[in-house]
């Protein structure tokens, strides 16, 4: 059949190079046996590098070199101008596998000889922009399930077919309306795609490239001003540099407010305003982040340390982001770094140039004049002008009685600077406390510098801002110790306070059930306890025989109460001996069932890895 002969065409048997006859007859005209290299590779032949040579062919590659070469060579290609080796070696030859065309310094001599190198450019550019509108409806018309294979259309074969599989794909669409809209939209969006192809397809490079930009995958040269000369003096070909644009949007710095979490692995908490450095989208930065939690009512305290397995809210001042962009955060970019290094994990919520987060202050005063219901209270305020900004708060005191603050007190009537007036429900004591319960805004710091790590010279280690604790271990130094923040014990003598009288006209007005009804303490003894009791005989008989049998019931509650205790201690230590036991064998249990749950997870996942691989290396025989 016309199949098994194109394969016989196609694959031809190769013999050794000591063989004759037919193997020699059907090996190509090029030679080769079994001993010829292999055309499937690719080969590198070397040749001999002058070292000078080398470096003027490099040259014009780095921007030591000339920038207007490449400029020249596409001038020189495209006018048709310039010697053909220089074009051969640069560009080399090729050929349209699919419409048989031929471009490079071969086809230069074939071609009429008019030097129209706009027209050969339009051309082209027309059929690349045929080619992508082709390949868009192919795309579409597959999507939606109209094209049909080779084997499925009757009659006619090979590149004919080929060729028209897109235009009968056309045919076979199905309605727009019957189609998703999934793939009406990408359908769609590949007709845009291939129609702005067309148009700026007729266009000079230069204009093509003011309008569209550079196409993916072009490479392109850069000039970057106003680089620090450290940049130059300690680049690390080593070290990669990535090179990105942001939006306009995110390129201006303001106040960012993310959910953080501490990082399980990490050794300690993080103290609040102490500097972290942060990478957050693009940028990585040092920054005083200022950690809080928001309370049923939507206020946002200040918290001092990060939770422990909890999130929180961090706010500080850094390069603008989107929301739900992820950040990490790292104590110390340094080598020698002890245990893990990542501090915390977050996301971005929002940008808000209104962060308020506050604190909770606690004022404490003491009376020093007392009226019925109006007290003045000293020590709360160190000036009128903070007893003006607090008038109308709400004070308490330690007993429960609640009061607000009024007015500032002169200096004439005492108590000195910051002396307020207040009013309570009750009249209050010398003795008792009063304080005051707010909340004070806090700022954020408006603290944000990058991590030049780029600019460092080899071997030398970015170091930014360090923490108090930092510099103290440094130093050797020790933290301050405040004689006032030491827990003490606290004894407080208990208070006698005094009966409660009751006014006779109150009493007088009151009904009988709710009048007091305590009697006066006698001056006098009783009859009873005035009249003096005589015992007979017996009666003394009686009465030491009943003494001496209340000692003998004590002495034996008394034993029974000790022999308890023993065994009360007893017990108590064979219980502990219990739960150790216990809570040993429960450790050693649950150490077996996590072996057995790692086990089984990596035969499972040993077992989903083998099955894909098998999968695929099926699908590749096939």
């Amino acid at each position: 059949s016309e199949d098994d002969e194109e394969g016989d065409d196609l694959f031809v048997l190769k013999g050794s190079a000591d063989e004759g006859g037919r193997a020699a007859s059907n090996a190509p005209a090029a030679g080769g046996g079994v001993d010829a290299p292999d055309s499937s590779r690719v080969r590198h032949e070397s040749r001999g590098w002058d070292p000078d040579e080398t470096i003027e062919t490099l040259r014009n590659r780095f921007v030591t070199g000339d920038w207007a070469a490449a400029e020249r060579r596409k001038l020189g290609l495209a006018d048709g101008v310039g010697d053909d080796d220089d074009g051969e070696a640069v560009y080399g030859d090729f050929e349209d596998m699919e419409t048989g065309e031929k471009f490079g310094a071969g086809a230069s001599s074939d071609s009429d000889g008019d030097g129209d190198g706009d027209g050969d450019e339009d051309e082209a550019a027309l059929r690349r922009a045929a080619k992508l509108a082709k390949k868009a409806s192919f795309n579409s018309a597959y999507d939606a399930g109209g094209f049909k294979s080779d084997t499925d259309v009757a009659g006619g074969g090979g590149g004919d077919q080929a060729a028209g599989g897109a235009a009968e794909a056309d045919d076979d669409v199905e309605d727009p309306e019957e189609q998703t809209w999934f793939a009406q939209e990408k359908r769609r969006l590949e007709e845009d795609q291939a129609r702005g192809l067309a148009i700026t397809a007729g266009l000079d490079a230069q204009r093509r490239v003011q309008l569209e930009g550079h196409r993916p995958g072009a490479y392109v040269r850069l000039l970057l001003h106003g680089m620090p000369k450290e940049l130059v003096e300690h680049f690390d070909a080593r070290r990669p540099m990535v090179l990105g644009g942001v939006p306009p949007q995110e390129e201006g710095y303001g106040f960012m407010q993310a959910r953080f979490k501490k990082h399980r692995w990490a050794r300690k908490v993080l103290k609040n305003r102490d500097p972290v450095i942060m990478s957050c989208g693009w940028r990585r930065f040092q920054t005083l982040p200022l950690f809080a939690t928001e309370d049923s009512n939507g206020r946002q305290r200040m918290l001092k340390y990060t939770p422990e397995h909890m999130h929180c809210l961090a706010s500080f001042f850094g390069p603008v982001v989107p929301q739900n962009t992820g950040l990490i955060c790292f104590s110390t970019l340094g080598s020698n770094a002890r245990g893990f290094r990542v501090t915390a994990t977050g996301v971005t919520l929002e940008r808000d140039s209104q962060v308020r987060v506050v604190k909770k202050l606690k004022l404490v005063g003491y009376p020093f004049k007392t009226f019925k219901n109006t007290a003045f209270i000293k020590d709360m305020f160190s000036s009128a002008l903070e007893v003006a900004k607090f008038e109308g708060a709400s004070v308490r005191t330690v007993s429960g009685v609640r009061g607000q603050i009024k007015k500032a007190l002169r200096t004439t009537d005492g108590g000195g600077e910051g002396a307020c007036r207040c009013t309570f429900e009750d009249k209050l004591l010398l003795s008792d406390i009063v304080f005051l319960r707010a909340w004070v805004p806090v700022d954020v710091p408006r603290f944000c510098v990058p991590t030049d790590t780029m600019l460092a010279a080899p071997g030398v280690e970015w170091s930014g801002m360090r923490t108090v604790g930092q510099m103290r271990r440094e130093a050797g130094e020790a933290p301050p110790l405040n004689a006032d923040s030491v827990y003490k014990a606290v004894d407080r003598a208990p208070r006698k306070f005094s009966s409660l009288k009751v006014p006779k006209a109150l009493q007088a007005e009151l009904p009988f059930k709710s009048k007091p009804k305590i009697e006066k303490k006698r001056k006098r003894q009783t009859l009873e306890q005035r009249r003096a009791v005589v015992m007979d005989k017996d009666e003394r008989k009686a009465a030491t025989l009943v003494a001496q049998l209340n000692a003998i019931r004590n002495q034996s509650r008394v034993r029974a109460r000790e022999a308890q205790d023993r065994r009360n201690k007893a017990k108590a230590k064979r219980d502990a001996r219990d739960i150790e036991a216990r809570a040993a064998y429960t450790r050693e249990q649950k150490k077996l069932r996590h072996v057995q749950r790692g086990l089984s997870e990596k035969h499972k996942a040993m077992g989903r890895t083998y099955g894909k691989k098998g999968k695929g290396g099926r699908n590749a025989d096939d």
